[in-house]
């Protein structure tokens, strides 16, 4: 079978490197590896995502945009009922919201790829917000029910197409021995953003009709979340997942 030109070129730029070197870097990464292991785990993976200043923003961008996630995903239904809408015109309206959401989900891929996970966040924040402000408006002006069940599909879909991506820049930016535990800790953490959301649509709906709560607890949560994402967290595309914050989590742990 012939080899690929890829493993030829990293096999050559591999042998091109001295015997020794390539020993003592064997054995650099055999004790890397070994202290990985060895601070495995949930709370250890919190530790580490809070020790850098990358991971802690993210971290605290993904917390602030899940309290948004009540809001987003709950009460839509409610929404157009309370709003007016008929049982037939509900029923259009969810007709069209999996087939945009399933559209949407398909193409974040490439986009991701081609452009990079932030600014497919911050996209994707930006059209969640149009997309629940033209729904809450569709809903209350009875425009064509088609028409608000694309506006639901959009603010839905590009809000979970932003909170995935988060989730998926977090297991770029961890080392690989710890990505898993990363992952639970990331789980663990945004249940802090999702009691907060509950608990102020349950004093919202108390004094504000469902639609407005919910543009009231979502639409400011999803815009901070995206102007810190912004401003403090660094792209992932291209990250080398093998070798990632290896040396500054034993240099952590060591302190």
């Amino acid at each position: 079978m012939k080899d690929t030109k890829v493993f030829i070129k990293e096999r050559t730029a591999y042998l091109s490197i001295p015997y020794e070197e390539r020993q003592a870097r064997k054995a650099r990464e055999k004790e890397s590896k070994k202290a990985l292991r060895n601070q495995s785990g949930v709370l250890n993976a919190v530790k580490y995502i809070f020790s850098a200043k990358d991971t802690k923003y993210l971290m605290i961008a993904n917390i602030v945009f899940d309290a948004g996630m009540p809001a987003i995903a709950l009460y839509f239904e409610s929404s157009m009922h309370i709003a007016g809408m008929t049982t037939q015109d509900i029923t259009d309206a969810l007709f069209v919201l999996p087939i945009v959401y399933a559209l949407l989900t398909f193409v974040s891929g490439f986009i991701a790829d081609a452009l990079g996970r932030k600014k497919t966040v911050l996209s994707a924040s930006v059209l969640s917000i149009a997309g629940f402000v033209l729904f809450a408006v569709g809903i209350n002006k009875l425009w064509n029910p088609y028409l608000i069940g694309g506006f639901c599909g959009l603010y839905q879909g590009c809000y979970w197409i932003g909170r995935d991506y988060m989730n998926i820049m977090m297991t770029e930016k961890v080392p690989t021995d710890i990505r898993a535990s990363a992952v639970g800790a990331v789980g663990m953490l945004t249940m802090i953003g999702l009691a907060v959301g509950y608990l102020l649509m349950i004093v919202g709906m108390l004094v504000l009709p469902v639609w407005l709560t919910c543009l009231v607890v979502a639409v400011p949560f999803i815009a901070c979340a995206a102007v810190l994402f912004r401003l403090r967290v660094r792209e992932t595309k291209g990250a080398d997942l093998d070798a990632l914050g290896e040396d500054q989590w034993i240099m952590d742990n060591e302190k």
